[in-house]
């Protein structure tokens, strides 16, 4: 009877281990949880909702309006019953990166999103992008070591078809530190926006300031014509 006992325990236990781990499993939107971009890069909601399922809709929006505005922001998502904050970080730039505008975005901190027209280097991802992020400490001096490069090894004549690659490397830190990482790189075609760019008036300020040079130059050529020195002449 005891042993009977034991064995509806157990298995008790494990209906109860199993159901907690599948609420668990459940328990969360699939798609990132943080975001970065640049303030000069266009990011929409529709841009956060194309990483996630059809049926994930926004509950709030305390990003939109402040795409342009270095800061974090909130997102809450609804998938049915669950729902998900997502942080949407807003940085100044992404260092001294040319072409910023060609990475849209990186979500957790790892996975970028850029132009399948520009090759980023390996300078570039670790340094100016996963710097920014702080997916990787680049305030120290370490050595880089390549398992994986789907990316670079892709490219022909300046261009990579679209698709998502994967690459892995190994940093080993002069303070006897090791780590490996495992990211992907999002290549996309990048399409025209619509429209034109329509820029608000000069403020009154801002019309001063820009005639200021001119003005400055015209006191400058008064200066000099009013307190030249006049040629002598010879009397009679």
């Amino acid at each position: 009877m005891i042993k009977k006992i034991s064995v509806l325990l157990i298995a008790a236990l494990f209906v109860f281990a199993f159901a907690k781990t599948t609420v668990y499993a459940a328990s969360d939107i699939e798609g990132p949880s943080v975001v970065h971009k640049e303030a000069n890069q266009v990011f929409t909601i529709g841009d956060l909702l194309s990483m996630y399922e059809m049926d994930v809709f926004i509950d709030t929006d305390g990003y939109t309006g402040y795409g342009n505005v270095p800061g974090e922001y909130i997102v809450k998502l609804v998938q049915g019953r669950i729902t998900k904050d997502v942080k949407i970080i807003v940085v100044e730039d992404w260092g001294n990166l040319e072409e910023s505008n060609d990475v849209l975005y990186v979500s957790d901190y790892k996975d970028i999103y850029v132009s399948n027209k520009r090759a980023l280097s390996l300078y570039e991802i670790i340094y100016y992008i996963y710097g920014t992020t702080g997916y990787v400490v680049t305030d120290y001096q370490f050595r880089y070591e390549e398992i994986l490069d789907e990316y670079h090894y892709s490219f022909v004549d300046g261009v990579i078809p679209e698709g998502n690659y994967e690459f892995r490397f190994k940093l080993t830190y002069y303070s006897g530190e090791q780590a490996t990482y495992s990211v992907v790189i999002h290549c996309v075609e990048l399409r025209e926006l619509p429209g034109m760019v329509l820029e608000p008036p000069k403020t009154a300020i801002e019309n001063i300031m820009s005639a200021l040079p001119w003005l400055l130059g015209a006191f400058a050529l008064i200066y000099l014509f009013t307190h030249r020195k006049k040629k002598s002449g010879f009397s009679s």
